[in-house]
């Protein structure tokens, strides 16, 4: 990008999860010989788990502030107040615990007139002289706000220091610690919930709420709570006001150029923010990145003005054409898929990948009563670009005597007859969030009520935050007491003993005098090995049963529907359909028939999860997680080895080392015939000397599978669950997955 410029005083830079008890052989994930004499435990195999797939939430909103949203902006503060309440302090039987561990960041749509990171330049870029002023294009040296970050309430100079918000509009418990202060809880109904009213307002639509401290005044860039990981950050926000701070920072008025650039604006600002010291930048390495929208209006995210300036809708026509010169000219444009990938590249900067990102958007789409196929996940939206309400059709401004064009308006709200919302096809952004497939989302600007959207969105992030821990490998599970032979340990760097209050399953001292390091043991808690369907009367009671449990537990996803199983060339549930084929990883909107699809847009769930409580995983973010497992020492006696056909096909671990046979056999395809289990390497013939990234060698002469297949025979492996007669066998697989090498 170009320079910054553009500074100014408002801106940043300065389950039941089955019987719990014992298990079947059809869901035992451990070996068929569970005999515990192959474990040393005078050693570990020791793995760092990834803790939850997303340790805090980091949303940034882009809010028009152009003069069309004078209406939507007041909707907004009160959806926005919701939004940020499910998300830290979750109502009565809410199935997530909220999270601890929340930024937020407002931007506005003006981006000026720049374009391709360059400032405007009246006399330079063609645009007509004297309306780039007058339209309020033409301030901050030609950048505009330019993705800054909101900081100070100012930037509206009919803000106040209040923000109006609706009686009746944010749902609460009956203790109304949702509530804005001084609000109670009223009407509520048998499931505990009721709505927030102002006492003192008493038959009014709305009422006004002082604002708190900007995050100008408390020094910060963002608004956070500033726990969990965020304790070390800026001056905090108690979680009593962060709703309101959010609710009044998106009161930004209604003053920003006409000339939306809604896809650039957080861009820039996430661009900009990746350059930062990370004492004081926004996104965070292991935070679930949310990029919100909300616009009445199409994008017009500027790739090359001059070009787009010199067309004959902004030149001729006495403007007539100009409100629908970038639908028209869209080459001059940064494309969708540029955008996402400027989105990605910013957050990989912070975190190491792109993938980590939530992409929702309220803005210009027909409601549902009017025409389906536009409000819900990318994935659910597949169709919406080909219905006629889409379509870029120029008509008459129904509000302009003269000659003026617009593009006939997608929806429209009215209240007593007077149109108050009307909104444009927004088509550049649903693109962005069908390709984000089950991490995009979209909402019509056009409804009354936008608490289902704020609903909405918070279920798709509290769904990929903190959903488990991701762990690289199988866990061996005891199939008596269904909990791991492993062990997962929180050490606490420079403490004496483990915190106290907690029922820890060992506490060992392992530091020194001069450094203690407290090494604390998680008890156990007996689960089901398959985990079971999300969303499902499993799931709910079981979660239900951990609720206040101290401890973790392990389980395997099971299916085509976890992100590996998306993109691993394996028919995981035996359905005969592998990767995209399959429906559950539909979302992956770039999935191809060879099977290479977007791993970054598939279901975003890990195949092993062993998952903390919520007090553990409290526990956990003061300290270092750790996985503690048994080493499985294979024998080494000639009798017990597992490299013939026969003790490749006998259903045994021969020589003690977890894995056996030929064939892998998940949980989900397990039978009474053929028990979950997983290949034993050492059934494939491969040569104990391989060069990691070429082909893999084998110990003896002539036709590689014909080595392989005089271990592992097809005949011996008719009928097992997954297992592809004409395919290398999963022994080979594995062995090849060991060597980091390519069977031929």
């Amino acid at each position: 990008m170009g320079d910054e410029g553009g500074d100014s005083a408002h801106t940043d830079d300065t389950a039941t999860r089955g019987d719990t008890g014992d298990s079947d052989d059809s869901n035992d994930s451990g070996n068929a010989d569970d005999s515990t004499d192959a474990i040393d435990t005078s050693d570990t195999d020791d793995a760092d788990p990834v803790v939850g797939k997303f340790n805090g939430v980091d949303i940034i909103a882009m809010i028009d502030n152009s003069s069309s949203m004078a209406a939507e902006q007041n909707i907004l503060a009160t959806s926005f107040f919701s939004l940020i309440n499910a998300l830290i302090n979750p109502l009565p039987g809410a199935q997530d615990g909220g999270t601890d561990s929340i930024r937020i960041a407002v931007v506005t749509s003006d981006m000026g007139l720049q374009w391709g990171g360059n400032a405007f330049v009246e006399e330079r870029d063609g645009f007509p002289r004297g309306l780039a002023t007058s339209s309020g294009c033409n301030h901050s040296g030609g950048w505009g706000d330019n993705g800054n970050f909101v900081t100070n309430y100012d930037i509206n100079p009919n803000h106040g220091g209040v923000v109006e918000l609706t009686q009746g509009g944010i749902p609460c418990g009956a203790d109304a610690s949702q509530c804005p202060p001084g609000w109670t809880c009223d009407n509520i109904g048998d499931n505990g919930i009721g709505a927030c009213y102002d006492p003192s307002a008493a038959g009014q639509p709305t009422a006004q709420v002082s604002c708190p401290p900007s995050p100008d005044q408390k020094q910060s860039l963002y608004l956070t709570i500033g726990t969990g990981d965020d304790a070390t950050g800026p001056d905090l926000y108690p979680q009593s006001e962060l709703a309101l701070a959010a609710a009044c920072l998106s009161k930004l008025g209604t003053q920003g150029c006409g000339f939306e650039q809604q896809l650039l604006s957080p861009a820039v600002g996430l661009e900009r923010d990746a350059g930062r010291d990370p004492s004081i930048r926004f996104m965070r390495d292991k935070a679930l990145l949310v990029i919100l929208l909300v616009t009445d209006e199409e994008d017009c995210s500027m790739k090359d003005g001059p070009s787009l300036f010199a067309t004959e809708h902004v030149q001729q026509h006495r403007y007539a054409y100009i409100n629908v010169a970038c639908g028209e000219n869209e080459e001059y444009l940064y494309t969708p898929a540029e955008m996402l990938a400027r989105y990605r590249a910013a957050k990989a900067q912070v975190s190491g990948h792109g993938n980590d990102i939530l992409f929702a958007a309220i803005t210009g789409v027909p409601l549902s009563g009017e025409a389906a196929g536009c409000e819900g996940t990318g994935n659910q939206i597949r169709g919406c670009l080909d219905l006629p309400q889409m379509q870029n059709e120029i008509v008459q401004d129904p509000a302009q005597a003269a000659e003026k064009y617009i593009y006939k308006y997608t929806c429209q709200r009215y209240e007593d007859e007077v149109a108050v919302t009307q909104a444009m096809p927004a088509r550049r952004i649903v693109q962005v969030a069908q390709s984000m497939g089950a991490m995009g989302y979209v909402y019509s600007i056009c409804n009354a009520d936008w608490s289902p959207a704020m609903g909405r969105i918070s279920q798709l992030i509290s769904e990929n935050h903190a959903t488990g821990t991701c762990y690289p490998n199988a866990l061996d599970v005891d199939s008596v007491t269904n909990t791991p032979h492993c062990d997962t340990v929180i050490k606490y760097l420079g403490a004496e003993d483990c915190p106290a209050g907690l029922p820890w399953a060992e506490e060992v001292q392992v530091g020194t005098p001069e450094l203690p390091v407290a090494a604390c043991t998680l008890p156990k808690i007996p689960a089901n090995p398959l985990c079971p369907a999300p969303g499902t009367a499993e799931e709910r009671a079981f979660n239900e049963s951990v609720r206040n449990a101290f401890g973790w537990y392990y389980c395997e996803n099971h299916g085509e529907d976890f992100s590996e199983a998306c993109n691993d060339g394996i028919d995981n549930d035996g359905d005969g359909l592998i990767d995209c084929e399959q429906e559950s990883c539909a979302a992956c909107q770039n999935c191809a028939a060879n099977g290479q699809g977007d791993v970054s847009l598939c279901p975003l769930k890990c195949r092993y999860v062993m998952t903390l409580t919520d007090e553990a995983l409290f526990a956990a973010k003061n300290g270092t997680l750790e996985m503690h497992c048994p080493l499985l020492s294979p024998s080494e006696d000639p009798a017990d080895q597992e490299n013939t056909r026969a003790a490749c096909s006998d259903g045994i671990d021969n020589d003690g080392n977890r894995y056996y046979d030929c064939t892998n056999i998940s949980a989900d395809q397990a039978t009474n015939a053929w028990p979950a289990r997983y290949a034993d390497p050492r059934c494939c013939p491969l040569s104990s000397e391989q060069v990691s990234g070429t082909k893999c060698q084998f110990a003896g002469a002539g036709d590689p599978r014909a080595q392989a297949q005089a271990i592992c025979h097809p005949d011996d492996w008719f009928g097992a669950p997954g297992f592809d007669p004409s395919d290398w066998s999963d022994a080979c697989k594995a062995a090849a997955a060991l060597y980091q090498c390519t069977l031929p």
